[in-house]
């Protein structure tokens, strides 16, 4: 697959896999965060589709702090 750089990306979508190797993470992640509302996508069939400036946007730093890093989502509570 080939990698994109989403700063200049022209595709109005893009794929979970190529969200997930932008951000450094496996697709179950992009997956949960999908199904948590986490991460706005467009079911396709049977596959998503991520707006290009919903992943860029992902990302930012704001106010919002409920749009958590992907790379913190893979932390799972496993005590219990």
């Amino acid at each position: 697959m080939t990698q994109i750089y989403l700063p200049t990306h022209p595709a109005a979508t893009i794929t979970v896999e190529q969200f997930a190797d932008y951000w450094g993470v496996k697709c179950r992640i992009v997956y949960h965060l999908i199904s948590k509302g986490a991460l706005p996508a467009v079911k396709i069939g049977r596959s998503y589709r991520i707006l290009t400036e919903d992943a860029r946007a992902f990302g930012r730093v704001d106010d919002d702090a409920s749009t958590p890093d992907p790379r913190t989502a893979r932390r799972i509570n496993t005590t219990g």
